[in-house]
């Protein structure tokens, strides 16, 4: 047989086997994390993407800052349409994931006071937004299931006096 035809033959092989574990690696993750396609209970664009961030806020941590992952920066780009979502999390049993929730929460809360990622520091911003925080409760991942569920209630009554916001920025 012709080395040529063998080698093209080893090729496609590889390429077939690559491409196979692609699709079961792609699946695996998805089914391992319980993120099955998105159904359209969501009513629009913006909701399906903050549903899809929220089913994915602890995957892929920064190796450096396991705190931060991708989900969790995109959900306080997001801003205000994310905070009802994100305190649903908030309430959550796994500590990763609150933490990684009220940390987008934190995020969204600091820019809204001007303190943007990345810019200086600005020590009056800074104390506005933590008397704000500390208004609602002092939301914070570590504390007992009955504290943070009244920070919830008092972030929801706070979300709910406020015009609503659907743009994404």
């Amino acid at each position: 047989m012709n080395n040529s035809i063998i080698s093209s033959r080893h090729t496609v092989v590889a390429f077939a086997v690559i491409a196979v574990l692609i699709v079961l690696a792609t699946f695996r993750t998805a089914h391992a994390c319980g993120k099955e396609e998105v159904k359209s209970s969501a009513t629009s664009d913006l909701d399906r993407k903050i549903e899809l961030l929220i089913r994915t806020i602890d995957d892929d941590p920064d190796p450096l800052h396991l705190n931060f992952t991708p989900a969790m920066y995109r959900l306080a780009d997001i801003g205000q349409p994310a905070i009802s979502p994100l305190l649903d999390l908030a309430l959550s049993s796994n500590e990763s994931t609150r933490r990684h929730a009220i940390g987008a929460l934190y995020i969204i809360v600091r820019e809204q006071f001007g303190l943007m990622r990345g810019r200086e520091y600005n020590q009056d911003l800074q104390v506005k937004c933590d008397k704000f925080w500390d208004s609602l409760g002092d939301l914070n991942f570590e504390q007992s299931y009955e504290d943070r569920l009244k920070s919830v209630r008092k972030w929801r009554n706070w979300l709910a006096q406020q015009p609503t916001k659907k743009d994404s920025k």
